[in-house]
């Protein structure tokens, strides 16, 4: 073989992978923007879950603080107790109805 012919497979060899290597790269890119955006899409989406579940909760609480109030200062009615002193109240006492639920 002469140093020609090598030369030229050579050439061939990096001319044939030189499109290949820019459209792995490019592959590469898409692939890591498309991730990139799917994190951001998911912690922007934790973030509002976790910001209404805390809105929730302080509304539940102003809501058992107000109940609370009312029953504490006997301004509330003594036949309708807050909702949840209802719950409480209806709840199994003895250890066999405990032991049922």
């Amino acid at each position: 073989m002469s140093a020609f012919s090598v030369m030229a497979r050579q050439e061939r060899r990096a001319a044939l992978a030189e499109p290949a290597l820019w459209i792995a790269l490019a592959v590469f890119a898409l692939l890591s923007a498309y991730a990139m955006l799917s994190g951001v899409q998911w912690s922007q989406t934790r973030a509002a879950e976790a910001q209404l579940a805390s809105a929730q909760s302080a509304e539940r609480n102003a809501g058992f603080r107000k109940d609370l109030a009312i029953y504490e200062s006997g301004q509330g009615s003594t036949l309708v107790k807050p909702s949840w002193y209802a719950a409480w109240i209806k709840a199994p006492t003895t250890p066999d109805a405990r032991i049922a639920m």
